[in-house]
């Protein structure tokens, strides 16, 4: 039943911006028109995450294990997933990372935690959430650089 919900919620493309009449789809990230999308962030190359091209990344600086992304999309969003994609780094992942999300860029509620995985790490929401503000933050840093290819949200 939850899974279910969880589907019906995405299905109500909440955010889905003009250019995208099918509705908001994974593969695209369409939550907004992406190039709405700005990021920031304690990563080098912040914009990388959300440029569209997964070859390129935002990278964890100095001290990684503090590393965290913030992605603006633009307007109020609906969403209960948020994929990473190492890109060309697979190996680039945490060993565990959070996604909380802000109605003002400034007050962030953590949302869940789960573990990074090689190449492609997935965090399921436990609900749909209504925000404007994205961040993704390393809880507990692997064995290499953080690397951040693509962000895709739906």
């Amino acid at each position: 039943m939850t899974w279910l919900v969880a589907g019906g919620c995405l299905g109500l493309g909440a955010c889905d911006g003009p250019g995208y009449p099918d509705g908001g789809g994974f593969a695209a990230g369409r939550i907004t028109p992406r190039a709405q999308w700005t990021a920031t962030g304690r990563v080098l190359a912040p914009a990388s995450a959300v440029d569209g091209d997964p070859a390129t990344a935002a990278l964890g600086e100095g001290s990684y294990e503090r590393a965290f992304l913030n992605i603006d999309l633009g307007r109020e969003c609906l969403f209960n997933m948020v994929v990473i994609n190492h890109g060309a780094r697979e190996t680039g992942h945490a060993r565990r990372i959070a996604v909380l999300t802000s109605d003002d860029g400034k007050n962030y509620q953590r949302q869940a935690e789960a573990p990074g995985l090689r190449r492609v790490s997935t965090v399921m929401l436990p609900r749909a959430v209504l925000a404007r503000y994205l961040r993704i933050e390393v809880v507990d840093p692997g064995d290499t650089t953080w690397a951040v290819g693509e962000v895709y949200i739906n």
